[in-house]
């Protein structure tokens, strides 16, 4: 997390502090658990148990039903002719959801989703993105 980006959501928890917010800290984010706090007053947490979800940074099959990340799914799309595309997704399997990266810098991990899986694919402002 750059010092922008740090400034950035500090600034936007200023503008929505009626909300109750948890932060689930990533891989990335665990060297700043201090400069998270002091931006945001947010305690960053390394994993949440809220009912039947287990909140966490990495996928963990281990708990009822787990909300994670890390891994930022993506599908690879084919055009007509030789043109593919990959596109981040939701991932939502039985044992638990994979959510998109946020950021465009983090890259695509392509997934092989299996039947029963539902897959919610994320799009662009003005269309998906461009063939390569």
């Amino acid at each position: 997390m750059t010092s922008h980006t740090l400034e950035a959501f500090a600034d936007w928890r200023q503008a929505h502090q009626e909300l109750d917010l948890c932060l689930i800290l990533g891989n990335h984010d665990r060297k700043l658990t201090d400069a998270l706090h002091n931006a945001t007053g947010l305690a960053p947490l390394h994993e949440l148990r809220e009912g039947p979800f287990y909140f966490c940074h990495e996928p963990c099959e281990e708990h009822t039903y787990s909300l994670g990340g890390h891994i930022h799914p993506g599908v690879r799309l084919g055009g007509r002719g030789r043109q593919t595309m990959k596109v981040p997704c939701f991932w939502f399997r039985e044992t638990g959801g994979v959510l998109p990266a946020f950021g465009p810098f983090t890259g695509l991990g392509l997934i092989a989703p299996q039947a029963g899986d539902r897959v919610y694919l994320v799009g662009r402002p003005g269309g998906v993105g461009g063939f390569t």
